[in-house]
């Protein structure tokens, strides 16, 4: 028993290891979004979605649309969640495909795995909008409405060997509304000019993730939100964050969590310069 709980207590730590450290080098960028929730359920599962379109940008060629899934399965089954059957479908006949990612430089032709969400379990996933050229992706920023405005959006999934088509409709929405957020640039893109460094900025948070039900990249965002409105507090809103080191280090009270298999506690924290915005 003790060489047991010994391996799920290493397997643990090298999993936060992994997962919660990074070392890239972004600059934050501030967007405005409108966004629309909906609810779906049925028997053997419920999905919360939310489809985010930014809507202000002064650049055709960089701006953000994805939709972020909750789904929770209600069975004692596992369920498969089929990424292939998603796709967001206007009343003309046209589909939009969307796959799951870290980014939103995906390729149309790319086929996922299913996702499975074992029973009585609940995942997070988000998908990103993608066509075959540059010239159609730039055109769902006119098209494509978080309100689902002559459109439905379409997903799947498998429970006992049958595959079970499920439509969101404008019926099932349950908010709409508009809100501003940090996201990260990647880094892989030309980065803008920027001026003198200002200082630099840390903030710590202890979190507690139960059932696994924040992600990595939900938890960072959390951080870098709190980061960016300390450093707005001490140098004001004409900055830029730079350098962000996201570190995130296993918490013994994860053992209350029965041995960290119902989750895990994570002492995190973030630091990044702060640069003045030219």
């Amino acid at each position: 028993m003790k060489k047991a709980i010994s391996v799920i207590l290493i397997a643990a730590s090298l999993l936060l290891t992994i997962g919660c450290v990074s070392g890239t080098e972004k600059i934050a960028k501030q967007k405005t979004f409108e966004q629309g929730d909906y609810r779906y359920e049925d028997e053997n599962l419920i999905a919360l979605i939310s489809i985010n379109k930014e809507i202000v940008t002064d650049n055709h060629f960089d701006f953000d649309i994805y939709v972020d899934f909750t789904i929770e399965n209600k069975t004692g089954e596992g369920i498969s969640l089929i990424t292939d059957y998603l796709s967001y479908n206007f009343t003309s006949g046209k589909m939009v495909k969307l796959l799951p990612g870290e980014t939103k430089q995906l390729h149309t032709a790319l086929s996922s795995p299913p996702i499975a969400i074992p029973p009585h379990s609940t995942i997070q996933k988000t998908f990103y909008f993608v066509e075959a050229s540059d010239g159609a992706q730039i055109a769902l920023k006119f098209i494509v409405t978080p309100t689902l405005e002559n459109a439905s959006l379409v997903f799947g999934y498998r429970k006992d060997g049958k595959e079970i088509v499920s439509m969101v409709t404008p019926a099932d929405i349950v908010n709409v509304t508009t809100y501003s957020g940090y996201v990260y640039r990647d880094p892989n893109r030309p980065l803008p000019e920027h001026k003198n460094k200002l200082g630099q900025v840390t903030v710590k948070q202890k979190t507690w993730n139960l059932l696994f039900t924040k992600s990595i990249e939900k938890r960072r965002q959390i951080l870098f939100d709190k980061a960016t409105q300390k450093a707005v507090e001490q140098y004001g809103n004409d900055i830029l964050l730079a350098n962000v080191r996201y570190e995130g280090m296993w918490n013994p009270l994860s053992l209350l969590l029965y041995f960290s298999m119902l989750g895990f506690v994570e002492d995190a924290s973030i630091t990044a310069d702060v640069l003045e915005n030219p």
